[in-house]
């Protein structure tokens, strides 16, 4: 009979590969890191091109904001910026004038000198409105096809305002003013009794207003009008 071959030899052990971690760790494998350094170099030089975009992102914003601030500043359309800071030069330098002076002082407390709109002027609110409160004349809507609507049936030509008042002549804003004056300074005792620093102060102003000549403030004011038109 012929003889079973005999089994092939043991090969021993497989040897395994070394791990991604040995070789990060600087393994003697030199192949295996270079993949990783290019790929570690790559992200660097992404980060970097990123923070430089994100930098000149930032200053050129930040010149365009500058270039913003340097353009002039632009008005409204139809020169509404304008005419308001002219007319606002125009009133203060009527403030400036002598009427002028009496007539800021009475509009700072002309309810005491009268009333308006005059009790009987006043009409009851119409149908769909009622009276605002505080506003004697005037009616807000409160109806669905009149909500919110404010209807003001007060005088406009007996208003005090400084249109109105800056036409008034001087004599006249000089009473207007002394009764406005005395009522305010007879509130003022009756709440707080007589020698206040206010009262001694409302007293040497109805004093000063009192001194004003009426002529000579009426020729200053007809020639502030010549030159600057009417407020």
């Amino acid at each position: 009979r012929m003889a079973a071959p005999a089994p092939p030899a043991d090969p021993g052990p497989v040897a395994s590969a070394p791990s991604s971690a040995a070789a990060a760790a600087g393994g003697d494998d030199k192949d295996d890191d270079v993949p990783i350094q290019k790929l570690i170099e790559r992200r660097a030089r992404r980060l970097l091109r990123q923070r430089q975009e994100a930098a000149a992102e930032a200053e050129e914003q930040r010149e365009r904001r500058r270039e913003r601030g340097k353009r002039p500043r632009q008005e409204p359309a139809g020169g509404g910026g304008r005419k308001q800071g002219e007319l606002k030069a125009r009133t203060d330098a009527f403030y400036n004038t002598a009427r002028g002076d009496l007539v800021q002082k009475l509009l700072c407390r002309w309810w005491y000198a009268l009333a308006w709109p005059e009790p009987h002027e006043m009409s009851p609110a119409p149908e769909g409105y009622e009276q605002l409160d505080g506003f004697p004349g005037v009616h807000v809507g409160t109806r669905a096809d009149t909500l919110g609507h404010i209807m003001d049936t007060r005088d406009k030509a007996r208003c005090p305002s400084l249109s109105n008042y800056s036409r008034m002549p001087t004599r006249e804003i000089k009473e207007l003013l002394q009764r406005a004056y005395e009522a305010q300074i007879a509130q003022l005792v009756e709440a707080e009794g007589e020698g206040t620093m206010l009262e001694r102060a409302l007293r040497q102003d109805m004093s000063r207003a009192a001194a004003v000549n009426a002529s000579k403030a009426d020729s200053e004011a007809d020639q502030f009008f010549r030159k600057n038109g009417a407020l």
